[in-house]
Formats: structure tokens, sequence, C-alpha cells
């Protein structure tokens, strides 16, 4: 119990210590900033769940009597319903705002009786399911509806909503697809947020407005000026480690605040691109294994894992491959040097998602023994014999033919007994100690 409690601090200096190196990030929202998050996962056609206003942060000022933010990560149709709280026909006036219809290429916003209204757009390519996507929604106290990409489109659309007085009810959900909604996150906007609506032009805090760009704030008001922002550096993060994540549904137990501690590489290819050393990736070895690593991907097929002796194609090459979530995610299976099928494949069905990170283990035995294992689901999903491959130097790791993100090199609670020598001897107690992340 206590060896556990320690290495829970040990990890939680970790993580605060921990950069977080990413190749490139579609929108700015890094993922201890999710970690603050209350998150809503719906996949539905229409609106399953209305949200009381009252419960959802709204940072209004002067000028606008609702702004809220939310983070998306959908593939299409992002869908923010604003109601009254009426029923149909019995008074009920709403505004849906549509982000990226028609296959991620048009924006628009419909009024009650589902007429398009105000200005759209034709910005494509808005969302993803890898990338979260923000979205801050704004009303002004005369009824204008602005909906914005912050530093992508600001505004992406404009509608005239002056018949909604009353904004009691919101919903969210992204039509016939899977999504992830984070909304109430820790925002630097949070002190300043208003309970009364008489917002006077005397209160400067209400002039306040404060942009997140990636990793810093940007402070927009004067009242902000004479401070400095590593004093808000400091409070964002002491609000992001007391946060509690609000979470409905997690396919695999993987939270983005341990995301926020890996090294990230993305890539979208056929085949390797970059070979990484294997002193580069952090091995977890033992007296049993000579190999153990950990990856995260988020891909929605064919995740893609090569070990290699580094030597090239005739002059003595060998190579396996680790195929996770091929043919449309049915199937799994390893390849040795001449692309044969080897060892024990598996037709567990729907493991990768592009929305949650897919955990994976890469273990070699002593004696060659390949084990590929996704903790908590299947361990292992695929065993194969590997002693051939004496020597294994370079990794490589890719989805084939679609967009991935992987993760490597995280804190893990197993870092304080990462051996980077060869030897491990039967009498040291860390080699054989064995320690599973919990959420």
């Amino acid at each position: 119990m206590v060896v556990k409690q320690l290495l829970s601090v040990i990890f939680f200096v970790f993580t605060c210590l921990e950069i977080s190196k990413s190749v490139h990030n579609k929108h700015p929202v890094p993922f201890n900033k999710l970690a603050t998050c209350q998150e809503f996962d719906v996949e539905s056609k229409s609106c399953l769940h209305y949200f009381p206003v009252g419960s959802i942060k709204n940072y209004k000022n002067r000028d606008f009597k609702l702004q809220m933010k939310f983070y998306v990560m959908a593939t299409n149709d992002a869908n923010i319903v604003l109601t009254n709280g009426l029923e149909l026909g019995k008074g009920r006036i709403a505004y849906t705002i549509v982000v990226a219809g028609f296959e991620n290429t048009y924006s628009w916003i419909r009024n009650t009786t589902e007429v398009t209204v105000g200005i759209d757009s034709h910005l494509p390519k808005i969302l993803s399911p890898l990338w979260p996507t923000p979205i801050l929604v704004q009303v002004k106290y005369d009824g204008t509806l602005l909906v914005s990409i912050p530093d992508v489109a600001e505004p992406l659309m404009v509608a005239d909503a002056r018949d909604l007085t009353e904004i009691n009810q919101v919903c969210i959900y992204a039509w016939n697809c899977e999504s992830r909604w984070f909304y109430n996150c820790t925002e630097l906007e949070d002190v300043f947020i208003e309970d009364e609506s008489d917002c006077s032009h005397n209160k400067r805090d209400c002039l306040a407005g404060i942009e997140w760009t990636s990793n810093k704030f940007v402070l927009l008001s004067e009242y902000l000026s004479s401070f400095h922002t590593e004093c808000f550096d400091l409070i964002f993060s002491i609000l992001t480690y007391m946060r509690i994540i609000g979470s409905i549904y997690n396919k695999y137990p993987v939270p983005f605040n341990k995301l926020a501690t890996c090294q990230e590489f993305n890539i979208e290819s056929k085949s390797c691109q970059h070979y990484f050393p294997v002193k580069s990736i952090k091995n977890y070895k033992t007296n049993e294994f000579k190999l153990q690593m950990r990856f995260y991907v988020m891909a929605t097929n064919d995740a893609n894992i090569v070990l290699t002796n580094g030597l090239e194609s005739g002059k003595g090459r060998i190579a396996y491959t680790i195929v996770i979530g091929g043919s449309g995610n049915t199937y799994s299976w390893i390849r040795n040097t001449p692309e044969d099928t080897v060892g024990t494949d598996s037709h567990l069905p729907k493991i990768l998602s592009a929305l949650w990170p897919t955990p994976i283990l890469v273990q070699v035995k002593n004696d060659g023994m390949l084990f590929v294992s996704i903790p908590n689901v299947a361990e292992p999903l695929m065993v194969a014999d590997a002693s051939d491959l004496t020597q294994i130097n370079q990794v490589c790791i890719y989805a084939w033919n679609t967009e991935s993100r992987w993760f490597y090199n995280c804190t893990e609670l197993d870092d304080a007994f990462e051996e980077s020598g060869s030897g491990c001897s039967q009498d040291d107690t860390h080699c054989s100690l064995n320690i599973q992340w919990d959420v």
C-alpha cells in the first residue's frame, strides 16, 4: 500500500515536469487542458440529452449574454442546439448549429422551422476524430448568434436569433457518428465568471477576455496587463490537477493527463517512413522479457508496429510486422520477414478507434517469443516465435493508409524500475516487479 502511494506521488511529479512533444497539432488543444473538462460521449442522429444552461460555464460580459466553449472529436456534423426548453408547438424556439456537415465541408445554422439562417460557411475539414476542435458559441444581448473556431475562423457563422429571448437548454451530438464532447474545462476566464446577468460597464472584469492558444495564454484586456503570464500559468496548473474528469464512457482507460506526458508521432502512410532506434524508446525489460514497449495509438485501422534488426533487405534483414485492427478493424496478425503470417492471429473486432487511444504492449521474451497485448482487453492478443530476431535495433510505427497519432515514452509507474542495461539478475527485485496502469 505504501509502495503504491509512493509510486503515485512519483508519477504525479513526473506528470508535472514532463513536456509533451508533438510533431503536429491540427488544433491547439493540449491533453492537459482536456484532462480538466467534463466529458459527454454520444452516437446519435438527434438530441438525446438536454443540459440546463446553468450546468455549463457561461463567460458572459457586457457584450455577450452567453459565451460557451466546447471541444469536440468527431468526423462530421457537430450539432449544438440552443433552445428555450419549451415543447414543439407550445412556444418552442430553437437554433441548431451544425459544424462540418456534408462530409466535413459545410456549416450552417437552422432556426425552429429548420430553415437555414444567417451566414453559413464552406470551410472544409473543420472536424477530426483525432484532433479536438474548439467551438465558441456566443450570443449578444441584441440576439446576434456567433459561432467561431478560435484561431481558424472568428466568426465561422453569424445569425439573428433575437426571438430566442431565453436560452434554457443546450444539446450536443454529432449526427450519425461517434463523438466525444468536452465542456466546463479549466479556462483562465474562470476567475471572471459572472453569476449575475447585470454586467455594468464599470466592471472591468466583465471586459476581460483571455484567449487560449497552444500551451500559452494571450491576455486581451488592459485589466490584465499588469499581471505576469507566469502567474496565470501557475494558477492553471493548480486548477488542472485539482479538477476531476467527468466521463460517461471511456473505451480504454488512458486518461488525457497521461497522454500529456508522452512523446508523439503523427503519420499518414502506407509504409514505414521513419525507423526509431530501439534505445530511443523506453524498454521495461525484466528477467523474463528482453523487450517491453508501450504505445498508445489513435487510428481507424491497420496499426503497424515493425521490429527489425536494422539491416537492409537482402543483406541479412530480419523483421516482424505487427498489424492490429486490419481488414476493416476486424483482424490482427503478425508477419515475418518473407511476409508470411506466423503465430496466433486474432479476430477480435473494433480494437482501434480514432477517438479513443488504444494501448498496445509489445513484449519479447529472452527465448524470442513475441507477445502483443491490449492491456485489460486481450492479454495476449497475439503470440509468435521470433527467435531468429536475435537483435532488435529499430522500431517503425504507422497506420496503413490512414491518419494516426502515436504516443510513446509516456510517464508510467514502471519508470522507477526501467532497466537501461541488458543484465537483469534473478536477485534484482525490481526486474520482476510488474505494475499495471490504472485510471
